[in-house]
C-alpha cells in the first residue's frame, strides 16, 4: 500500500473539488433546462387554450341557437295544438 505525499493529497483534493464544482454545474444545468421547458409548455398550453376558446365559440353560440328555437318550435305547437305535441314519458 503505497502513501500519498502532501503535493499528491492536494492534486488529488483539488480533482475531487473541480469533480464536484462540475456536478454542481451540470445540475444547475439541468435545473435551468427543465425550467426553461416548462416555461415553454406552459406558454404554448396557453396558446393552444385561446385558440381552443376562439373556435369553440362559434359551435356553442349554434348549439345555444338550435336549442333555443326546438324549445320555441315545441312551445309554439304546444300553445297552437296541444294534442299534435307527443311527449314520451
Amino acid at each position: 500500500m503505497s502513501k500519498l505525499t502532501p503535493a499528491q493529497k492536494r492534486r488529488l483534493a483539488r480533482a475531487y473539488s473541480r469533480a464536484a464544482s462540475a456536478e454542481l454545474a451540470a445540475q444547475r444545468e439541468r435545473r435551468r433546462y427543465v425550467r426553461h421547458m416548462r416555461e415553454i409548455k406552459e406558454r404554448e398550453f396557453k396558446r393552444l387554450r385561446a385558440i381552443a376558446l376562439i373556435l369553440s365559440l362559434p359551435f356553442v353560440l349554434l348549439l345555444a341557437i338550435v336549442l333555443f328555437l326546438s324549445w320555441y318550435i315545441l312551445v309554439i305547437r304546444l300553445l297552437w295544438n296541444p294534442s299534435s305535441v307527443v311527449i314520451i314519458p
